[in-house]
């Protein structure tokens, strides 16, 4: 999880990035491939009012405006800054998430002000309150969210809440947020392969070469009208619209084996046996369907 940490304001940059390290050190940990870094924003922030079940009232900063200065392919964005800068002055630190953007917002010194957390040193307070906000993230992310787990967490700020808290309750969110791994489209055949060729020639492909049990090797896919020109294509080439393929051939037994694969592979299709290749596409404008034809091209 890429995270941009937003700054204004503040005094004491060395305490913030130790309590922030410390905090990315627990997740990292926790097993979350956790990233930080920082911006200074120069920004005049505004603020708006909240009202819900578990702050009555008060002020934030507008989520908006800190989506508005996060750079772009970071998953989360956190702005840490001086409240008393912003007018009206937000009132505490709060998660939020609007659509597919989602920001955390800490003041440095609403601890103090509010007497929250008494004996406790600064970079403690933002290892501990980055933590509290980011389970709030991580309820979001992993569509746990609901007033109980809010009421609990935010219930009551004046009592100091244990970092092995947080961790606890974080742990058992992990295994419900890490991506499982996507599965391939296709099961014989790389993105890179199939660039420009249709799913349904594809998909075709992918079976055929499942009951010839050889490999399908691409010598020629998709190909421009300029790429089809240079290579003496014939003018409305299957190629130049992703419908059709030649296959390399290595000797008489691979061909056999492509052959009774595209054959059976369910899906009507035309066929040219060459010397150093098999021509097939689906284009039914073009050619006529469940026939071979043979030729002495190479």
């Amino acid at each position: 999880m890429k995270i941009q940490i937003l700054t204004q304001n503040i005094k004491d940059n060395l305490g913030m990035i130790k309590g922030l390290t410390d905090a990315q050190s627990i997740l990292k940990k926790l097993g979350l491939d956790v990233s930080l870094s920082y911006k200074e924003v120069s920004k005049k922030f505004t603020s708006v009012p909240v009202s819900s079940d578990v702050v009555s009232s008060g002020y934030i900063v507008n989520h908006n405006d800190i989506i508005s200065v996060t750079n772009k392919g970071y998953d989360l964005s956190c702005l840490i800054y001086e409240s008393s800068i912003i007018y009206p002055r937000p009132t505490n630190p709060v998660t939020v998430w609007v659509n597919d953007s989602i920001s955390m917002q800490i003041p440095v010194n609403w601890y103090s002000d509010f007497n929250v957390t008494p004996n406790i040193t600064y970079t403690e307070v933002l290892t501990q309150y980055f933590l509290h906000e980011f389970c709030h993230v991580m309820y979001a992310l992993t569509k746990k969210s609901d007033l109980t787990h809010a009421q609990h967490l935010d219930k009551d700020y004046s009592q100091k809440q244990p970092i092995e808290y947080y961790k606890y309750l974080i742990s058992g969110l992990i295994p419900f947020y890490v991506k499982k791994p996507e599965m391939k489209k296709y099961k014989y055949f790389t993105d890179k392969e199939i660039i420009g060729l249709t799913p349904e020639l594809v998909s075709f492909l992918d079976i055929a070469r499942g009951i010839a049990g050889v490999p399908f090797i691409i010598s020629s896919g998709f190909r421009t009208k300029e790429v089809n020109k240079m290579v003496g294509g014939v003018v409305n080439s299957a190629h130049t619209k992703g419908l059709a393929v030649d296959l390399r051939i290595k000797d008489n037994a691979t061909r056999f084996a492509l052959m009774k694969g595209l054959i059976n592979a369910g899906t009507p299709c035309f066929i040219e046996d060459a010397k150093g290749h098999i021509h097939v596409d689906i284009d039914s404008k073009i050619h006529p369907m469940n026939v071979i034809m043979w030729s002495s091209d190479d």
